[in-house]
């Protein structure tokens, strides 16, 4: 899963380089459920896990019944194992940003800043879940500036529908902002 995840963003960031797309760029993230057998003791037994991979500063949780767990981080310079991957490369930051110019360390494009440490290789996550598992949320760093993992735990645990939840987070992020 992790090598297909590697190739799709490859994929997608040679398609936007085709496209003479060379100053923009996108954050992104996918998710994959599967069901995987495992054996203990003797017995099979199928377990579900979530892959997630993720760039930039983009965001995904999975709210249970009782918490929501973050799966992503924020790719940018401010975290130190990506200040430290942009130096270890050659890479150029000042004013506390890659050359200057992005805050962000990871993204799909950008193309005139990759020489620079940009990287469109995703990071990838993979976690068990179990039957208290209901939702997965992704959403944009604006989502999750408005909104704590916690508004999005009380969102979903009193909320009837998958359609009303959405309709929720839509609200209350429109109200913080107005």
């Amino acid at each position: 899963i992790e090598t297909i995840f590697l190739n799709l963003f490859l994929k997608l960031d040679e398609d936007i380089k085709i496209m003479k797309c060379l100053d923009i760029g996108s954050t992104a993230c996918i998710t994959f459920l599967t069901e995987e057998e495992n054996e203990l003791s003797g017995f099979k037994t199928k377990k579900k896990f979530l892959y997630c991979a993720f760039l930039g500063d983009v965001h995904c949780i999975v709210i249970s019944k009782t918490k929501a767990r973050k799966l992503t981080k924020n790719h940018n310079i401010e975290d130190r194992d990506e200040r430290k991957r942009i130096e270890n490369i050659g890479g150029v930051i000042y004013d506390e940003k890659v050359y200057g110019q992005e805050n962000l360390t990871r993204a799909l494009g950008m193309f005139n800043l990759k020489q620079y440490g940009i990287t469109c290789i995703p990071e990838t996550v993979k976690i068990s879940l179990n039957s208290l598992d209901r939702y997965v949320i992704i959403g944009t760093k604006g989502v999750f500036e408005c909104l704590t993992d916690g508004d999005l735990l009380n969102i979903c645990t009193n909320t009837e529908s998958t359609e009303t939840i959405i309709q929720n987070i839509v609200k209350n992020c429109i109200n913080r902002f107005t």
